[in-house]
């Protein structure tokens, strides 16, 4: 029997609201793990890294959407709640 060698694709998921603070250190850490396992040849190529902003009134959405790279995605939530916004990513 020919076993298909298959590795995993990972997303990520960020819930955030108002996280100004820690939001740039957060993604430069998830981008380095990612991309560490990625080269590892540890899981597939296509995995990703999702921003839910829960409606945020500071400057987080701002300074994630000035994050470079294919491997991440912004969501938007107007301040429904955080377990709306993870729902929302998961769907979408």
């Amino acid at each position: 029997m020919n076993k298909i060698n298959r590795k995993p694709s990972v997303s990520i998921i960020v819930p955030c609201f108002n996280e100004q603070e820690v939001i740039k250190k957060s993604y430069k850490e998830l981008k380095n793990v990612l991309e560490e396992l990625i080269s590892k040849d540890k899981i597939s190529g296509d995995s990703n890294i999702y921003f839910v902003d829960d409606g945020s009134i500071d400057t987080t959405r701002q300074i994630i959407e000035c994050f470079n790279g294919r491997r991440f995605c912004i969501l938007s939530n107007d301040s429904l709640n955080l377990l709306k916004a993870v729902e929302m990513s998961l769907f979408n």
